[in-house]
C-alpha cells in the first residue's frame, strides 16, 4: 500500500522597501507532517495526531483534543486581528485586477514552466502591509505596491516559491509533484513579516 503525505508548510516573507523597493526572498520552515496509511491502520505520527478507520471503511483524520496542541495548530492567539476601519465617502479607494485564471495556470518559469493545473475555485488570499500588498490565488502570488497597485514581481507558481516539485511536469508519461492549495498570508506588523501557508499532499509521481 502505498502512503499519502499531508504537510503543513510555513514561509516568512520578509517585505522590506530597500533601495530597490522590491520584496527580499523568504525562508522555508516546515512544521508538522502526519502521514496517512492504509484505511484502518492506526498511525500516530506527530503529537496529538491519529488516523482511524470511519464507519464506511474511509480513511479519517482526527486530532486528539487531550494532550499537546499539535505543531501545526495556531491557536486563536497568534493569528494578527486587524482592527477595523470605516470607508469615509470620498475617501481614495485602491482598485487592480487580482491573479487571474490564466495568471496562476501559467505561472512559473524555467523548469516550472507550463506545470501549473487549471483550478476552480479560486482560493484566495490577501495581506497588506509596509507598503506592499501579497495577494495569493491557489498556486500562484504575487506582490503589489500598496499605494499604486503596480506589481513589483511577477505571477509566482507557490510551488517554485516554497522549492517544491513542480505540480505536474507534461511529459510522456507525466510526472506529478506535490498537489498544493488553500494559500494563506498575514502581515505581522511586530516583526515586520509577512507569513504565507500553503497546503501540501504527497502524491506518487507516477
Amino acid at each position: 500500500m502505498t502512503s499519502a503525505l499531508l504537510s503543513f508548510i510555513l514561509c516568512v516573507l520578509p517585505l522590506a522597501a530597500g533601495t530597490t523597493g522590491k520584496p527580499t526572498s523568504g525562508k522555508i520552515k516546515l512544521l508538522g507532517t502526519v502521514s496517512l496509511t492504509a484505511p484502518g491502520t492506526p498511525n500516530l505520527s506527530g503529537a496529538g495526531l491519529e488516523i482511524r478507520k470511519g464507519p464506511n471503511q474511509n480513511r479519517e483524520f482526527r486530532k486528539q483534543i487531550s494532550g499537546t496542541v499539535g505543531p501545526a495548530r495556531v491557536p486563536a492567539s497568534h493569528v494578527p486581528t486587524p482592527l477595523g476601519s470605516l470607508v469615509a465617502p470620498g475617501a481614495p479607494l485602491l482598485a487592480f485586477d487580482g491573479i487571474t485564471h490564466a495568471d496562476q495556470r501559467f505561472a512559473g518559469t524555467g523548469p516550472y514552466d507550463n506545470t501549473q493545473y487549471s483550478l476552480e475555485p479560486p482560493d484566495q488570499a490577501l495581506a497588506v502591509g509596509n507598503g506592499f500588498v501579497l495577494e495569493a490565488v491557489n498556486t500562484a502570488l504575487r506582490v503589489r505596491a500598496a499605494d499604486t497597485g503596480a506589481p513589483l514581481t511577477v505571477v509566482v507558481a507557490l510551488n517554485q516559491f516554497f522549492d517544491l516539485a513542480p505540480e505536474i511536469i507534461r511529459s510522456t508519461p507525466p510526472v506529478y509533484g506535490p498537489f498544493t492549495a488553500d494559500p494563506k498570508v498575514y502581515w505581522d506588523p511586530a516583526t515586520g513579516r509577512f507569513f504565507v501557508t500553503l497546503l501540501k499532499l504527497g502524491v506518487v509521481p507516477a
